[in-house]
């Protein structure tokens, strides 16, 4: 199962009911491509990356404690706007959320969307 971080003004319904217009309009961009792997590469030491298009996909050549299986999505501009992990441990999305400080995480699949408090 996929769950997607991101930073948006409070209020909104899960990404997956969002248009494309609605992505690139209510998502703030976490930076460059290069710049949201090298804060990853460093959360996560041995992370390896590969690209297909205009998709980052990272993890560990060896499963690890914890699993990490990364998406990162490059906008037009080079910006990426969220960080999608697959079947992440719940300290993996918390840690992630609290060093890019994002408020949503979003899983499509099932619907669910939680919006954490901001500090």
């Amino acid at each position: 199962m996929n769950t997607y971080l991101y930073k948006s003004r409070p209020g909104l319904g899960p990404i997956n009911l969002w248009t494309r217009a609605d992505l690139e309009g209510l998502m703030e961009p976490l930076g460059s491509a290069e710049s949201v792997k090298k804060i990853l590469e460093d959360l996560f030491v041995g992370l390896e990356w590969s690209k297909v298009d205009n998709t980052w996909f990272g993890g560990h050549r060896i499963c690890t404690d914890p699993y990490i299986d990364i998406l990162l999505e490059e906008d037009g501009t080079g910006q990426c706007k969220f960080i999608g992990l697959n079947k992440p441990a719940e300290s993996v999305v918390r840690h992630v959320m609290k060093i890019f400080r994002l408020n949503y995480a979003c899983t499509p699949e099932n619907g669910g969307l939680v919006e954490l408090p901001r500090k």
